[in-house]
């Protein structure tokens, strides 16, 4: 039975010394981490939340004049979810019941966090376009904006993005005027340029945001009448997915290659030693394209947990070099033998582990 047991693991330990067995670990661990990188690519969220602002109640609303707010997007002149940075061309759109509002009121908008020319003017805002419709009044206004949002890059470069804005009316507290909108008044031009982003979904909610001047004294407060508009945009283009993790992963594979050589054979050392230098270079391309954050994003942890891994390899290979030239030239064939055959077990399970641990790497970096 011991016999038994003995032969059946030297045979699977000379299958798992062989080339072939191995090439073939690095090919089912690029599926997985394919597979991986896909499903995350697939799934469909948002990590962006939308801005919670505050709701009136309904006895301030049948007192307070309510206006229904809108917006219509010809398209983004600058469109970036990787800086944040964002301008717009749109009608925002006014409706209100005769009599109830004024032009001066409805015409004092602004979005929030966006640039201005001067004081509070945009970058352009018509004169107001009025039209009569029964009993309401319609004013909208062609706009031209840019404004920054704030952006959750943790999935980075995988992943969609929520784009939020907010309107905001300073020249009236809440209680004199109440936005009402929802997301069907969000509509988007056919032929609107968002490069490799797609819109899903809308959403809008009226209400205000509320200032405290002073936390101790809870009269020393200001609020302002709000909308918030948010829009989902799907991630279609794999560019960036590609040209980062591709290149990065063949880089790697060529210094984790080297475990396949003979252990005698110094071009072991070699091959992961030229292949560091390339990772070490490849974070410049990382920096240029990812957005300014301090935290790690999902590129960031691949590229840190590799490069962890390839110092890794490069240790093995130091001492599997350092231990076999002992031994090299040793007319001791019985010692050289055992060396070598410890040597090569130590080089296969560390060759089986680094491949391991990439995948339950890539696993918790999806789970993180």
């Amino acid at each position: 039975m011991d016999q038994t047991v003995k032969t059946s693991f030297q045979k699977f330990l000379e299958k798992a010394t062989s080339t072939k067995y191995k090439i073939l670990a690095i090919i089912v661990t690029s599926i997985c981490v394919s597979l991986l990188l896909k499903f995350e690519y697939r799934k469909e969220i948002y990590p962006e939340e939308i801005p919670a602002i505050l709701e009136q109640s309904d006895q301030v609303k049948k007192l307070a004049s309510n206006v229904t707010v809108g917006i219509h997007i010809n398209t983004f002149p600058q469109f970036s979810f990787t800086q944040g940075d964002f301008s717009m061309d749109a009608i925002i759109w006014f409706r209100f019941p005769k009599a109830t509002e004024t032009l001066d009121t409805i015409d004092n908008f602004v979005i929030h966090n966006s640039q201005f020319v001067s004081k509070d003017k945009m970058l352009y805002k018509s004169p107001p376009i009025i039209k009569v419709l029964k009993d309401d009044v319609l004013i909208a206004f062609h706009i031209q904006a840019k404004y920054k949002t704030t952006l959750e890059y943790k999935k980075f470069p995988i992943g969609d993005h929520r784009l939020n804005f907010i309107l905001i009316n300073k020249s009236v507290t809440s209680r004199e005027l109440v936005f009402n909108t929802s997301g069907e008044n969000i509509t988007l031009s056919n032929d609107i340029m968002v490069d490799d982003w797609k819109p899903k979904k809308t959403f809008a909610k009226g209400g205000y945001i509320k200032s405290i001047l002073n936390p101790k004294d809870s009269d020393m407060e200001i609020d302002h009448p709000c909308a918030v508009f948010s829009i989902d945009f799907e991630s279609i283009g794999g560019r960036s997915l590609i040209s980062l993790y591709f290149p990065l992963f063949v880089v790697f594979f060529i210094g984790l290659l080297s475990l396949l050589i003979n252990i005698f054979d110094l071009t072991r050392l070699g091959m992961i030693a030229s292949s560091l230098p390339m990772l070490v270079l490849f974070r410049l391309v990382i920096e240029s394209i990812s957005p300014h954050v301090a935290y790690p994003t999902h590129i960031d942890f691949v590229y840190y947990a590799l490069v962890f891994l390839s110092l890794i390899i490069l240790f093995i290979q130091m001492y599997v070099i350092l231990e076999g030239q002992n031994v090299k030239d040793s007319e001791d064939k019985v010692l050289k033998k055992r060396v070598a055959s410890r040597l090569e077990n130590i080089n296969t399970a560390s060759f089986y582990t680094i491949l391991l641990s990439i995948i339950l790497l890539m696993v918790y970096n999806f789970l993180r």
